[in-house]
């Protein structure tokens, strides 16, 4: 069984569609990505992340047993470099300088903690070959989720990972509601949150 990423254009993209998080305070925005988020493996929109508060640092979920809280990447997207435009070429880093800053990158991620019955659409999504064999599969899948419920929970590489049940010790439970176009016009599936911290 390997994990793979759903076959997307660029890096995720997320629309928040009914989230409580802004207006209730639970938005985590003063911790710093963990220094294994790189150029090569960045945290995107959309991904499920662990905050680990004694260490001051945002990392990967590390399965069913996580101790982290749990929450929703959902920074605003920046166009670091004048070149690249456009929401799926957003993406964060850790700290680090580029071409275009002169000291050390100074934006953290925004991470919101989710609560049952909140809605969002992203693509930032990944699949288990044990599960969809293939990428068709996972599509596939995810289009008949009216008749064969589809669900989703936090995976190790961060980006939100099917599943065709709920597992009793995940910390996260999500199930696909619908299938619909991100405003960058890129697929997407929409998520209720049926399972929170």
């Amino acid at each position: 069984m390997t994990i793979n990423r759903l076959t997307i254009d660029g890096y995720g993209v997320l629309e928040l569609n009914r989230v409580s998080f802004p207006i209730t305070g639970r938005v985590v925005a003063d911790v710093p990505l963990a220094s294994t988020f790189t150029a090569s493996a960045p945290a995107e929109n959309g991904m499920i992340l662990a905050i680990d508060y004694v260490a001051n640092e945002v990392l990967l979920p590390t399965g069913a047993d996580d101790a982290h809280v749990l929450a929703l990447h959902f920074s605003p997207e920046k166009e670091y470099d004048p070149s690249v435009s456009g929401l799926k070429n957003f993406k964060l880093v850790a700290a680090t300088t580029n071409t275009y800053q002169g000291r050390a990158q100074g934006f953290t991620p925004r991470l919101g903690i989710l609560s049952v019955g909140e809605k969002f659409t992203t693509n930032c999504i990944a699949y288990d070959t044990g599960d969809f064999a293939t990428n068709a599969d996972a599509v596939d899948a995810l289009a008949a989720y009216a008749t064969i419920p589809v669900y989703a929970t936090a995976g190790p590489t961060g980006a939100i990972l099917l599943d065709t049940a709920v597992a009793a010790d995940v910390s996260i439970a999500l199930q696909v509601i619908g299938i619909t176009t991100l405003p960058d016009g890129n697929y997407g599936v929409k998520f209720v949150v049926i399972k929170a911290q």
